[in-house]
Formats: C-alpha cells, sequence, structure tokens
C-alpha cells in the first residue's frame, strides 16, 4: 500500500475520476444487503442498539426457550 493510505482505516473505497483526471478514493465501509434495511429504519437501529447497550450493562432477562419457535 502506498504511503497516502498508510494510515487508512478503510479498506473499500469507491474510486472517481473528477474533470482534471484525478483520482479519487472515498473510504466506504460496506453493509450487507440483507442488513441494509436497519440503518435506513432508524427506530428498528435505536431498539437495536439500546439492546447492545443494555446487554454490555448486563441488564439481560431470561426468557427461556424459543426452541417452539424454530422451524
Amino acid at each position: 500500500m502506498g504511503a497516502a493510505l498508510a494510515e487508512a482505516t478503510s479498506k473499500a473505497f469507491n474510486i472517481y475520476r473528477n474533470e482534471t483526471g484525478q483520482i479519487i478514493l472515498d473510504p466506504v465501509k460496506a453493509v450487507p444487503e440483507p442488513e441494509a434495511w436497519l440503518f435506513k429504519n432508524k427506530k428498528a437501529l435505536s431498539a437495536v442498539l439500546t439492546g447492545i447497550k443494555e446487554s454490555a450493562k448486563g441488564e439481560t432477562h431470561d426468557l427461556g426457550s424459543f426452541a417452539k419457535f424454530a422451524e
């Protein structure tokens, strides 16, 4: 990797060429298509992030087995 990217944290880039011929690397983070909906649904994303924070603090509740819902 060249010196310009030595400290880059992103591993994926969109590549553009501007009107003067310069190549522009725009860092991106890829999201799997089946998960993209979550980032578009603010209410659902907020609920997931709240659950993650609660779990990290040990604020969990055992709801028993969900085996009857599995196929």
